[in-house]
């Protein structure tokens, strides 16, 4: 998504600094949205969809830490 957002506002800032009053469609820069988008797709496509319930297996969550057992606050003196 960096990438993504980096090549969009890159175009548009371009676009506002060079030609600001041109329609999106004609822009120097902005024309060539379509290119950007398939170029980003062709590099990046996006993951298969499964049809199985629950969350993705890159999103899961790691397991948690199995808790220790907290140390008794007695004396340790042979008396004690």
């Amino acid at each position: 998504m960096d990438l993504l957002s980096v090549l969009y506002f890159g175009m548009l800032s371009q676009q506002l600094a060079n030609e600001p009053g041109a329609p999106w469609e004609s822009g120097r820069y902005t024309s060539r949205f379509g290119t950007v988008v398939r170029l980003f797709l062709a590099a990046y496509p996006p993951a298969r969809r499964t049809d199985s319930p629950g969350p993705r297996p890159d999103r899961a969550r790691p397991p948690a830490a199995p808790r220790r057992r907290p140390r008794s606050t007695g004396s340790s003196s042979p008396e004690g």
